[in-house]
């Protein structure tokens, strides 16, 4: 069986160094500023759609994806998500290498759950595999294969909730994570 290495023409993800492009805290007091961290927190935890996937809609059309919100994450968790149980040391690996093994998987499970209701995210929790079949069935029908550009397309969405964990914990927030701490984990 040929096997194509050319990892040029894969999709990769792009994740960021957290302490890049940081905004800093305007002393003026009549502008509020955000901080890095608390924006990703809040697209995180976000109850509207945040993007939308050319696939997976209703007659094949687009689809907009819901918030990847604690509820979805912990679902990933149950069903073999890898990346929320990174240490600080497999994320640092992650950002100097932009891949990990597991990552096609992943952004399958994070971005299938990100698509369905909430109440899937429950049923992930009571019967994790019943879930990932459905994942699996969801990958399968819309044709989702590596170097594919529809995984081109769920890698970018997925990049983009990898990045905002990273940053969202790269720092002390109210939710208590500190850098160094392990991803998805309080």
């Amino acid at each position: 069986m040929d096997v194509n290495t050319d990892t040029e023409t894969l999709p990769r993800l792009n994740v960021a160094d957290p302490t890049e492009n940081i905004s800093s805290h305007d002393e003026s007091p009549e502008i509020e500023t955000v901080t890095h961290s608390e924006k990703d927190l809040a697209f995180l935890l976000a109850n509207d759609a945040w993007r939308e996937l050319s696939f997976g809609g209703p007659g094949g059309g687009s689809c907009q994806l819901q918030a990847f919100s604690p509820r979805r994450q912990a679902a990933a968790q149950s069903i073999g998500m890898k990346f929320l149980n990174f240490d600080q040391e497999a994320v640092e690996e992650l950002q100097a290498t932009n891949t990990y093994n597991g990552i096609f998987m992943d952004s399958i499970l994070a971005i299938f759950l990100c698509t369905r209701p909430k109440s899937v995210a429950m049923k992930a929790l009571r019967v994790p595999t019943a879930v990932q079949t459905e994942a699996m069935n969801w990958m399968d029908q819309h044709s989702i294969t590596i170097g594919s550009k529809r995984h081109g397309e769920v890698l970018d969405a997925f990049s983009e909730i990898v990045n905002a964990i990273i940053s969202a914990s790269s720092e002390v927030d109210s939710t208590g994570l500190s850098s160094g701490e392990s991803v998805g984990e309080s």
